[in-house]
């Protein structure tokens, strides 16, 4: 009995072996592929929210000009406490905001320094 249990222990421990072997073949072989992958994914992300917050700001931009041209179109001044105007002014603000906090240069570091941006984006993952 003790012949079969150590056997059929050993054939476990090949057939573990065995797939231990063909599964660290298998990642090193798609690893660069997975790391392309990576690099692609992460680079478009952060080019869509950097076109996005160029977008708002454009967007905060013209509708300041619409503003000015409007006020000025009515006789309105501007900048006075008296009229409720202004506070039209502040609503560029937050496309602005909005648009500043998108603006990431990740992708800019990908195009540039793969490397680096890998090194970077592993010591996030390990912390």
């Amino acid at each position: 009995m003790n012949e079969k249990l150590q056997e059929q222990l050993t054939t476990i421990l090949k057939s573990a072996t065995e797939t231990a072997k063909q599964a660290g073949a298998f990642l090193s072989d798609d690893v660069p592929d997975v790391v392309n992958q990576l690099l692609l994914w992460h680079g478009v992300e952060s080019f869509i929210y950097f076109t996005l917050g160029i977008l708002l700001f454009i967007l905060g931009v013209v509708y300041i000009i619409f503003l000015t041209r409007n006020a000025r179109k009515n006789g309105i001044e501007i900048f006075s406490y008296y009229e409720p105007y202004w506070c039209l002014y502040l609503l560029t603000v937050i496309p602005w905001t909005i648009s500043l906090s998108l603006l990431e240069f990740k992708w800019l570091k990908i195009w540039l320094a793969p490397k680096l941006y890998l090194i970077e984006y592993t010591a996030t993952l390990l912390k």
